[in-house]
């Protein structure tokens, strides 16, 4: 990975994002989502998308799609409900049509034992793209898993943990909603926040940074883009019994009663977006880590948190080395 100088690399990196969350100023129950109601997503339905649907409610996995939540360049996310509730289904886009042209970047340092697997990759064949969205899905699936079983604040995945069975949803991800079908939980990028609750959602976003770190993983996208915003009164009506989040949240709460803090609601930050999650066995791993540095510094700047990319590695780096949270005990 070249070096890129000064801040233009960061700027071009923030301004490529698709920024633009439309969100409804009032909801009613029911009251479909997004950009358009999914009439032509159901069972039966044509289409590529219509048929990776068809194959999600044979599967079992979902019974309804509610609406579409965001259309991005790298994947479309629609709000879904399923056996075990609100779902949020992450349809990836063909890599020969996604915008992410440098995603050999995160997986150099892996290994490939099949040569001409590697070389239909490289050469990027349509045998090799296929193998690449299989790869880019089933990673996303396994990262989500680890951090979701170490206690990490990220979306419950919906599908695994065998990788048997989540590989039959490729090109789509299954996880459960964050915040609930009328209310999505924002993005920091897209949350107005208060200088508390900025305060709050940094300080839990350099632990976030830290415990992946202290896992051994670099992001590889870490910013306000890949960060949401869960109210306490966003909570999904569909989680179901995680005992040990409930307390922790409940401490929250108290510890923010105790210092007074009025007319404003606490909320916690969740990570998403993981396929692209790099570890130190990729020789562009310490320069991946300063990169999510520089870019969660960055995009934080909007919420009124003024500190660099240097000190904001070293407090992430100082902070891998304290207490890891507390692992989540899944039951059958």
């Amino acid at each position: 990975m070249s070096e890129r100088g000064g801040q233009d690399w960061l700027d071009t990196e923030l301004n490529d994002l698709d920024t633009g969350l439309e969100r409804k100023e009032k909801h009613k129950v029911k009251k479909p989502l997004g950009r358009r109601k999914l009439a032509t997503l159901k069972k039966g339905a044509e289409g590529e998308a219509d048929e990776i649907i068809k194959r999600l409610t044979d599967l079992g996995h979902i019974t309804e799609i509610v609406a579409e939540l965001k259309s991005g360049k790298e994947a479309t996310a629609y709000v879904a409900r399923g056996p075990r509730g609100s779902i949020l289904v992450k349809l990836y886009r063909e890599l020969e049509a996604r915008s992410f042209k440098n995603d050999a970047i995160y997986r150099e340092g892996q290994t490939v034992l099949d040569e001409r697997a590697r070389k239909a990759m490289q050469s990027r064949s349509l045998k090799g793209l296929a193998m690449l969205q299989m790869g880019w899905v089933t990673a996303e699936y396994a990262h989500l898993w680890k951090l979701w079983n170490a206690g990490l604040s990220v979306p419950e995945p919906l599908v695994g943990p065998s990788p048997f069975d989540y590989e039959k949803t490729t090109p789509a991800v299954l996880m459960r909603l964050i915040g609930t079908e009328d209310a999505p939980a924002p993005r920091l990028s897209d949350a107005v926040l208060t200088p508390t609750q900025a305060r709050s959602a940094w300080e839990q976003s350099l632990n976030g940074m830290a415990h992946l770190l202290r896992l051994g993983y670099a992001h590889g996208d870490y910013s306000t883009y890949n960060l949401l915003w869960q109210l306490d009164s966003q909570q999904s009506d569909s989680k179901q019994g995680d005992s040990e989040q409930d307390e922790n949240d409940m401490q929250h709460i108290d510890i923010m009663t105790n210092n007074k803090i009025q007319n404003e609601e606490a909320g916690t930050v969740v990570i998403i977006d993981f396929p692209q999650l790099t570890t130190r066995q990729n020789p562009n791993f310490a320069q991946l880590l300063r990169r999510d540095a520089d870019s969660l510094s960055m995009s934080f700047r909007r919420h009124g948190i003024q500190q660099g990319g240097e000190a904001t590695l070293k407090e992430v780096q100082k902070r891998a080395l304290g207490p890891a949270p507390t692992p989540r005990v899944v039951l059958p």
